[in-house]
């Protein structure tokens, strides 16, 4: 797999979408194939960045997938 720069370097605080809520940003999850589980890559707040992310992952032969919390209480 290709090297990527720490997600955490990319963090910013942001207020959160909801009360009690998350702030919005967008995860990259990948997998060898379809029997395998997803796995946490990481966290963006654009998502250009993240599109970015994906792009690496899928010429490194992975699956991909981008999911967008815009709206998401915490207790959920």
């Amino acid at each position: 797999m290709k090297q990527f720069m720490s997600p955490i370097a990319e963090m910013y605080p942001l207020a959160v979408s909801a009360p009690g809520g998350m702030p919005r940003h967008f995860r990259i999850q990948y997998r060898e194939n379809d029997k395998s589980s997803w796995q946490l890559f990481a966290i963006y707040l654009q998502p250009e960045a993240a599109k970015e992310s994906m792009a690496g992952l899928l010429e490194d032969g992975y699956e991909t997938r981008m999911i967008a919390y815009r709206k998401f209480p915490a207790a959920a």
